[in-house]
């Protein structure tokens, strides 16, 4: 519902008031429901509805008003808004998402940096295939690994090596090929939902 500059949303069951400056400042579906032609659907009282969470509009809202938000110190609930950032299409919060998320790198067993580790090149023992690689790869993107060493001292990760050199690949350039076959593709998605690399499929 409208009423002239003064705009309301139905969020999930949660009434929002904006402007329609708010809503128009970056480009995103919001932008594009303001301005253009296209029917959106109403609630019994007028307000356009959105059926999504309404868990952190308010932080979307602040974004659209300011460029910017203060996001939260929790990994899952940054994912969450970098979800919601990506149904609005709105590109700047999804990159200040990423950029926040470079921050973590925490691990089942206490909060454990790799960032504190001493040497620059990690051994990593993955299901009793060693890899190695840089420190600085490791710390690229969020990540939760089971962490013990083996009696070689290398980082122990129970997890099937079979595509652990893709997963460092992507750790190494952000992005990366994947095969045709959809049975592999299946096998690295569910490595890289068990590292918590869930950007690698989007």
């Amino acid at each position: 519902m409208a009423s002239g500059n003064i705009v309301k949303l139905n969020i999930g069951g949660t009434v929002f008031q904006t402007t329609n400056a708010t809503l128009t400042r970056f480009d995103g579906m919001l932008k594009v429901m303001i301005e253009t032609e296209i029917p959106v659907e109403k609630d019994e009282s007028g307000c356009i509805f959105i059926d999504r969470s309404p868990k952190h509009f308010d932080g979307i809202l602040n974004f659209l008003r300011d460029g910017h938000v203060t996001l939260p110190d929790s990994e899952k609930e940054i994912l969450e808004i970098q979800q919601e950032a990506q149904f609005y299409l709105l590109d700047g919060l999804m990159e200040l998402c990423k950029r926040y998320l470079l921050n973590f790198c925490i691990f089942e067993i206490g909060i454990i940096n790799f960032r504190k580790l001493e040497p620059n090149i990690i051994k990593l023992n993955v299901g009793g295939t060693v890899f190695q690689t840089k420190k600085s790869m490791l710390t690229r993107f969020p990540s939760c690994f089971k962490f013990e060493k083996d009696e070689a001292g290398c980082i122990f990760i129970d997890r099937d090596p079979k595509h652990f050199s893709l997963i460092l690949n992507y750790l190494r350039d952000g992005v990366v090929e994947l095969p045709d076959d959809t049975k592999e593709i299946r096998e690295i998605r569910g490595e890289a939902d068990a590292y918590k690399f869930y950007a690698l499929f989007k």
